[in-house]
């Protein structure tokens, strides 16, 4: 059986207890989303959408959920045999260790206390280990509640701060209809037209307090 590689490094930060999710846009938090600015051009996260799996003063970890690509789910799990008759495909979760695997869980119980497993969202899990993997397809989780990724996005202390603060990212409250949304290719598209509506919206009253300012004389 080839040996699965899992993501040591979010493996780590399990053992170290959660971070509290906040789901207010705008303030970075597990759980939220990112979604990159028109005009970021870097061919690693242009047009990506990143769902952040753990964010603290150590850096964040994240996934990109909208790049799903060609390689079967089976090909990567190769010799495991829960996975024989899934027909999905691998996402491509990031340039960062493309070699490790890992998945997203959607539950309606809370599994973060198990081994192997991480509470990212209301419902959303990360899995961790095979061990986890295995009970998750044994409870027939198909794509639509259970999906893989190949590496992962990774920012060191400060950087996706800085990053948010030039504008190469908008940051929105996470959902596991997001995170398993059923036509992830033009997911980062409708992202940004919520944004555009969000800061219409935002606009509209300042443009209408003008229009009542009586003019200087």
């Amino acid at each position: 059986m080839k040996r699965v590689v899992w993501l040591a490094m979010v493996g780590a930060l399990a053992a170290g207890g959660l971070v509290p999710a906040l789901w207010a846009d705008d303030d970075l938090a597990q759980g939220k989303i990112l979604v990159a600015d028109r005009k970021l051009k870097d061919p690693s996260f242009e047009r990506a959408v990143v769902y952040l799996i753990t964010y603290d003063d150590q850096g964040a970890v994240g996934l990109i959920l909208n790049r799903e690509t060609d390689t079967p789910v089976t090909k990567i799990l190769n010799g495991v045999r829960e996975a024989t008759s899934r027909k999905d495909f691998a996402f491509q979760g990031g340039p960062v260790e493309p070699s490790s695997i890992m998945a997203l869980y959607r539950t309606v119980a809370s599994t973060g206390g198990r081994q192997g497993t991480r509470q990212v969202g209301r419902d959303v899990v990360a899995l961790l280990d095979e061990a986890a993997l295995k009970r998750a397809l044994a409870a027939g989780a198909d794509a639509t509640a259970l999906r893989f990724y190949t590496g992962y996005a990774g920012w060191g202390p400060g950087q996706l701060e800085n990053e948010v603060d030039v504008g190469a990212w908008t940051v929105l409250s996470g959902d596991s209809k997001t995170v398993f949304d059923t036509t992830p290719e033009t997911l980062w598209d409708r992202l940004n037209r919520r944004k555009d509506e969000r800061v219409a919206r935002a606009a509209a009253p300042l443009h209408q307090d003008r229009s009542l300012t009586p003019a200087a004389q």
